[in-house]
């Protein structure tokens, strides 16, 4: 923002199904850093980003591990993705398992 590389930048909170407030398939690109966290958004609110998002339009998030969550919801989210993708919802590009700068463990 800072830097005006964004035509349309918006700050909202995901909490369900039209929750954004926000029109559907209007946006190419959602990137979140840390926004599915047990005080944010919750792995089930995916369908919400889903839901705005563009057709060939592409999520782009980083989190950390279900482990380090340590709540079963964030353990079911690859099961909710798996299934997003065999419906045709969505097409997983790439999932990386990584270790964050301060040794967490993360995923992207």
């Amino acid at each position: 923002r800072k830097l005006n590389m964004y035509r349309n930048y918006i700050h909202r909170g995901v909490k369900g199904v039209r929750s954004t407030g926000l029109e559907a398939s209007v946006y190419d690109v959602i990137v979140t850093a840390g926004g599915f966290a047990k005080d944010a958004i919750n792995p089930q609110d995916i369908t919400e980003l889903i839901r705005i998002l563009r057709p060939q339009g592409h999520l782009l998030w980083t989190m950390r591990s279900a482990e380090e969550e340590r709540a079963t919801e964030f353990g079911l989210l690859h099961a909710n993705l798996r299934s997003l993708e065999k419906a045709g919802r969505i097409v997983i590009i790439k999932h990386e398992q990584f270790v964050a700068y301060d040794g967490v463990e993360g995923e992207a």
